[in-house]
């Protein structure tokens, strides 16, 4: 994330952004202390409008919109899938269907379709 972009950002913010590396391993484990981290800021000098340090529930939103912005601006590289491995053999084309004979039109095939095996149309005159 690029510096200026810190500067629309509230004093937790960038005070999480500051010691991210210290946090992230701590605010990733399951049910972290939210209170803690607001009270850590304190000790920092850091404090609320009122004086007081920042509530839990800010402290847990700003961490996760810093998580996010931080994902967004340096993502996790992808993985590429090597292509599928090519055979050493040289590929011949696939061989061609078998030419089927066609059955001439004749007098009793005047469209020339072609019967399966052995089969013709009784002839009903």
């Amino acid at each position: 994330m690029r510096k200026h972009a810190l500067l629309g950002r509230s004093p937790f913010y960038r005070w999480m952004y500051d010691n991210y590396a210290e946090l992230r391993p701590v605010l990733t484990r399951p049910r972290p202390s939210w209170t803690a981290v607001a009270q850590a800021a304190y000790d920092d000098g850091l404090k609320g409008q009122d004086g007081n340090r920042y509530p839990r529930q800010v402290a847990w939103q700003t961490w996760k919109r810093l998580s996010r912005d931080m994902e967004v601006s340096d993502p996790a590289p992808r993985t590429v899938k090597p292509p599928p491995a090519v055979p050493t053999q040289d590929r011949q084309p696939p061989a061609a269907p078998p030419a089927v004979p066609s059955d001439p039109p004749g007098d009793d095939n005047p469209y020339g379709f072609r019967f399966a095996g052995e089969w013709k149309p009784k002839n009903t005159n």
